[in-house]
């Protein structure tokens, strides 16, 4: 992931419902009828991001919550973001 794309707010799509279910987390697209289902890991990640956090403030608060390595974390976080992004579940917010 490019470095200021870090610092750019990623939102739902318009097209996007979410659901939590027990301590996972399900993502509707409304327009291709496909579903996409988030560990309790990846619901985190989510849950930061749509509370406003960049994904670099996502990293950071997540960095308090697991113990793992920062590389490691920024990995696992960019690699949701980008499944949710190439199943136009979540866009980046200019």
């Amino acid at each position: 992931m490019q470095a200021h794309l870090l610092a750019t707010p990623v939102v739902l799509s318009s097209d996007t419902v979410v659901r939590s279910v027990g301590e996972e987390t399900v993502l509707l697209n409304l327009q291709t009828e496909q579903y996409y289902v988030l560990n309790d890991v990846g619901s985190r990640v989510l849950h930061h991001l749509t509370s406003g956090a960049t994904p670099a403030e996502a990293i950071e608060r997540l960095a308090e919550e697991y113990d793992v390595g920062r590389d490691r974390l920024q990995r696992d976080v960019e690699r949701v973001i980008e499944d949710l992004l190439a199943a136009a579940l979540v866009e980046f917010r200019p």
